[in-house]
């Protein structure tokens, strides 16, 4: 059998899933009472005709041992070591094997942690909601990188929701009990983390503070890779794109008749296709990166030639841009320009500062979430801005309303020499009494 039958065959057979060297065949079954848990069982198989007819003989024999009630054994189900559990959901089809290599083993590696914490062969059973509640301590104390910073609460967070679903896995498929412990995930409040660049003007209308323009002239005055750099930016400021989606787009995704950018769902954060339309600005940049090459080439490529010698063995000896190089070329520029302290200020903000920039032009929030491709309206709120200008004419906006200035007055007439009524009066009057 051909590689072409056989992904044909594979992809015509319910549950199974062709990869590189192995096909993955997973078992389930739903049973009709409805107080039973669901099982869910995955194994890999060889790569081939045998491998799959093995697959489809595994999966015909365990549905069939689910429905005759020969589930997994007492002593198996409370004693799955969180090795063996990092596995059953490395493999699980719902786990993170289906995600892109990078995230696969990123999140391999915050298991790993895990499993050094509390040792490969505790089983997944005992962890406690208290154990949670101290590896997430031991996460905040973590240091990491050159500069031995702190987790962020977000990165925290990526740590515990890999052991959530080692859990939730592991519970599908009957190794523990459905009463496992919540994971107590970090609360993130901070609604300061959008930093986009600063751009303010004085009364006379003169620019006092301007941090993209800034950003250009170091470019400049540094020359070479930091011009293409500094194309990089304005390609984030004019389009919104994230850095993934710049870095890893390809050239079939331009279409210069339409003035599009076609980002596909795999790449997309919602895992949603969406369009971003061109302006002239933009497609100079396109232009210059893709100098006339085309299909599934990367879009991104440098003019200059590689420094390092790995990087001088693939695409043609010259530099490759990824979000790591930008990451660090951008940081030369924000150290220069004092910021070194200011971790938010990263090249995300040439995101933050396109659509902080589209809600301070007027464009509606709903068609903003649309174009930069947010899953959620109250994402894109949180880039509206109030400048004090705005705050300031309130109190004239509320004396122009036609209902509020037919009821206003300009003068104070209230007298207050007498009272309108003694105390006495008053109690006769509350409780109907002549006076």
């Amino acid at each position: 059998m051909s590689d072409k039958e056989l992904r044909k065959v594979v992809q015509s057979t319910d549950g199974a899933t062709l990869r590189k060297t192995s096909i993955k065949m997973e078992a389930y079954w739903k049973p009709e009472d409805e107080t039973q848990q669901i099982m869910r069982k995955s194994k890999s198989f060889s790569r081939g005709h045998e491998g799959l007819l093995t697959a489809i003989k595994w999966k015909t024999e365990t549905v069939r041992a689910w429905k005759d009630g020969k589930l997994i054994e007492p002593s198996q189900a409370n004693g799955i070591t969180l090795s063996k559990a990092v596995t059953v959901a490395d493999e699980d089809v719902n786990g993170w094997a289906h995600c892109k290599s990078s995230h696969r083993e990123s999140s391999l590696s915050r298991a790993q942690v895990f499993i050094d914490r509390y040792g490969a062969n505790r089983t997944l059973e005992s962890i406690s909601y208290q154990d949670l509640i101290d590896y997430r301590k031991y996460l905040k104390s973590l240091r990491i990188g050159r500069q031995r910073r702190q987790l962020a609460d977000a990165s925290v967070n990526q740590y515990l929701l890999t052991v959530s679903k080692m859990f939730t896995i592991c519970s599908q498929a009957g190794y523990i009990s459905k009463d496992y412990p919540k994971i107590p995930l970090v609360k993130i409040v901070d609604t300061q983390n959008k930093r986009y660049f600063r751009y303010d003007t004085d009364a006379n209308g003169n620019v006092v503070i301007d941090e993209e323009a800034k950003l250009y002239e170091l470019c400049e005055a540094f020359g070479g890779k930091f011009l293409e750099l500094k194309m990089l930016i304005q390609l984030g400021v004019h389009t919104g794109l994230r850095i993934g989606e710049i870095c890893g787009a390809k050239c079939d995704w331009i279409n210069f008749r339409n003035s599009t950018i076609s980002v596909p769902a795999t790449f997309a954060k919602t895992k949603k296709d969406r369009n971003v339309l061109m302006n002239d600005q933009t497609k100079a940049i396109v232009r210059y990166f893709m100098n006339n090459r085309i299909g599934s080439q990367k879009l991104i490529k440098s003019h200059f030639e590689a420094y390092l010698k790995r990087d001088t063995k693939r695409k043609g000896g010259k530099h490759l841009w990824d979000k790591f190089k930008v990451a660090k070329y951008f940081n030369k520029l924000r150290d220069r320009m004092g910021l070194s302290n200011d971790p938010k200020f990263t090249y995300h903000s040439t995101r933050y500062t396109h659509i902080t920039r589209l809600l301070e032009q007027g464009i509606p929030p709903h068609v903003v979430m649309k174009w930069v491709g947010h899953g959620k309206l109250e994402t894109t709120m949180g880039y509206v801005t109030t400048p004090q200008g705005h705050i300031d004419s309130c109190a004239e906006a509320i004396s122009a309303h036609p209902a509020t200035a037919r009821n206003t007055t300009n003068e104070a007439t209230v007298t207050v020499d007498k009272p309108l009524h003694t105390r006495g009066q008053w109690k006769q009057n509350k409780f109907g009494k002549k006076q």
